[in-house]
């Protein structure tokens, strides 16, 4: 494979180095359809969200600024669907007065990520033929769940003890701007004085799309308690 970089790329006097710029050429355009549902009665509440949606932006993230064109794709925060049930019961049976328990599921999609070399150097660190943000991070699975009591100590004096668990069934949630998007390492040829030369060869990166860590709270089952005197 041969470089481009240095090529387009160069600079014309060693004795300048990199120029940053700052302007307002980026363009973004989203859609979406929102569906929602409340419900509010004696002892439930609940509702219900989902959004399909898709967001196409040009100018986040340049690989190459001078092939924008080929930069334009799904954005960095598009997350097609994304899907929210809420509930709660206080029930009115003698046995479970004063007891509240909450759940809330949420369900997304994962984010998107451009595949790249391991150098800047090749081709603008782009690998060909791949689409600007073509392959996405994984999604999420995240169920919550909390259990709350209300004690009445006298006529003035409250206590009220909840327990918590986030992402009850303990399913692994990753960062969603931290994946292993380098699809190939590359190796650049040298000449026999030690110079590098114009041509490289690329091994495909068996990590390519590993998530880097988990999420903060939903990456894996927690369980948080807590009290309150209200009086």
């Amino acid at each position: 494979m041969v470089s481009e970089f240095e090529a387009i790329d160069g600079i014309l006097n060693p004795n300048f180095g990199a120029i940053n710029a700052v302007d307002n050429s980026g363009k973004s355009i989203y859609h979406a359809l929102l569906l929602s549902w409340r419900y509010t009665g004696s002892q439930f509440t609940g509702g219900l969200a989902y959004t399909i949606s898709k967001t196409i932006d040009q100018g986040t993230g340049y690989f190459n600024q001078f092939d924008q064109r080929n930069e334009r794709g799904p954005s960095q925060l598009d997350q097609p669907q994304r899907f929210v049930l809420n509930g709660a019961w206080s029930p009115t049976w003698h046995p479970l007065k004063n007891f509240t328990f909450a759940s809330v599921v949420t369900l997304a999609s994962g984010r998107p990520y451009t595949a790249v070399f391991d150098t800047s150097s090749l081709n603008f660190s782009v690998v060909p033929n791949e689409p600007f943000n073509g392959f996405r991070g994984p999604g999420q699975e995240v169920i919550d769940f909390s259990m709350a009591r209300l004690f009445r100590l006298n006529e003035r004096i409250r206590l009220k003890v909840v327990a918590e668990a986030f992402d009850l069934f303990n399913h692994p949630n990753f960062q969603q701007n931290n994946i292993n998007n380098v699809q190939y390492t590359t190796t650049q040829a040298m000449d026999s004085g030690g110079n590098g030369l114009p041509f490289w060869t690329a091994i495909a990166n068996p990590s390519f799309g590993a998530p880097g860590a988990m999420a903060p709270r939903i990456g894996s089952r927690s369980f948080q308690f807590s009290g309150r005197i209200s009086f």
